[in-house]
């Protein structure tokens, strides 16, 4: 197995990205892992995915079929060489650390070091009032901070008890190996995530 590579500049080494959707023509995950290869030959930096369950816009078939954004991002690994990888976003809230630090483990090794991890707390309130997730900014915004804290200490190795008002996760044991991780958030609502992503980059980068 070959360590992968961390790269102290990948800010700057990403300029050109395609974003792609998870829904209707871009539903079937190795339609995605071609698109991502053709991507990487043409010479863009990244390719992104969407992380919804059930996104719906005005015109669009209810239920209809998503692509599943993690076996995507496996697939997109497996059929690249250089090309970063990455969520946009990641609606961390609604997620448990500890299976998301296992898939943020599991692209990070397959790509070899090209996975950026992109957080967030979601895009408007439809998706979570289907899902039965909670749909208030302010404290998903709370949500986000506690959840970003306890990934980022089980992502750098350190073991962890959280007791805060949005989770309780108790962590024992640290996992390997320790990915290079970005994290961004931009929405109305949130309270401290800018920080909590600053002190989880900081955190994720050995």
């Amino acid at each position: 197995m070959v360590e992968p590579d961390r790269d102290p500049n990948l800010e700057l080494a990403v300029k050109f990205a395609f974003n792609f959707p998870l829904f209707e023509h871009l539903s079937d995950e190795r339609v995605l892992a071609d698109l991502a290869y053709e991507a990487e030959q043409s010479g863009w930096d990244a390719a992104l995915v969407w992380d919804h369950v059930n996104l719906h816009f005005p015109g669009m078939a209810e239920g209809g079929p998503h692509a599943e954004p993690w076996i995507a991002l496996a697939l997109m690994a497996q059929r690249t060489e250089k090309i970063f990888l990455g969520t946009s976003i990641t609606p961390v809230a609604r997620r448990r650390p500890a299976k998301l630090a296992r898939e943020i483990l599991a692209i990070h090794r397959l790509s070899e070091g090209r996975f950026i991890f992109g957080a967030g707390l979601g895009v408007g309130t439809a998706e979570f009032d289907d899902l039965g997730e909670e749909r208030d900014l302010p404290t998903r915004g709370q949500m986000i901070d506690e959840s970003l804290s306890v990934l980022t200490a089980i992502l750098s190795g350190t073991p962890c008890h959280s007791t805060g008002s949005t989770i309780m996760f108790i962590h024992r044991h640290p996992l390997k190996p320790k990915p290079t991780c970005r994290f961004g958030s931009r929405a109305r609502g949130q309270t401290k995530s800018r920080s909590a992503a600053r002190r989880a980059m900081t955190a994720s980068t050995p």
